[in-house]
């Protein structure tokens, strides 16, 4: 009766359901779940006792590629690598700077700029470029990148692979990443 009355005074009307007064033609109520907001934001919340769901929670369903995601973060963080985040493209120029050929590249037909024409096919490129940016003020540093890479195949969609790359710039650069890979792929194996 509570609920039905405090409705009625926000000018609904309860007979064989709700109806939705015109003054609120915003469209803010369309579910359920907004007239039970409407009724609690009215009486209080604090008044409104909690109750656990009536179904059984079950757990959902693992995504492996995520929790490998968050596992490489995190160990190559711990390395003290630097995590870099690109778009999805980068130019011609680009991939012909990182020595990729143009097959296989993904032109993009209504592109926003000169510099985001092609999807990737390489993390390289742009990470490349984060090099050349970091090489300005760091003699050393070390960064990664985990994304999607666009391959053309000729059906609808391109093919989609997840990379990891990784760029060690420095006097003793390779025996890092050398020192940097070999953890990393004893931590993330176990």
């Amino acid at each position: 009766k509570e609920i039905y009355a405090t409705l009625e005074k926000l000018g609904f009307k309860v007979k064989n359901g709700v109806t939705v007064p015109s003054h609120r033609a915003t469209k803010d109520v369309t579910v359920e779940e907004d007239l039970i907001e409407e009724v609690g934001r009215i009486v209080g919340y604090e008044k409104i006792k909690p109750k656990s769901p009536s179904q059984p929670i079950e757990i959902p369903i693992e995504n492996v590629t995520r929790e490998r995601e968050h596992k490489a973060r995190e160990l190559l963080s711990a390395l003290g690598v630097n995590e870099v985040l690109n778009y999805s493209f980068y130019s011609e120029e680009d991939f012909k700077n990182a020595l990729l050929p143009e097959e296989d590249h993904i032109l993009v037909k209504n592109y926003l700029s000169t510099e985001q024409t092609h999807m990737r096919l390489s993390l390289l490129p742009n990470m490349l470029k984060n090099a050349h940016l970091n090489s300005k003020n760091f003699e050393e540093f070390s960064i990664f990148e985990i994304g999607r890479t666009f391959k053309e195949i000729d059906e609808f969609y391109p093919a989609e692979e997840e990379k990891l790359g990784v760029l060690v710039q420095g006097e003793k650069s390779f025996y890092q990443l050398k020192g940097i890979l070999e953890e990393f792929f004893e931590q993330f194996l176990k």
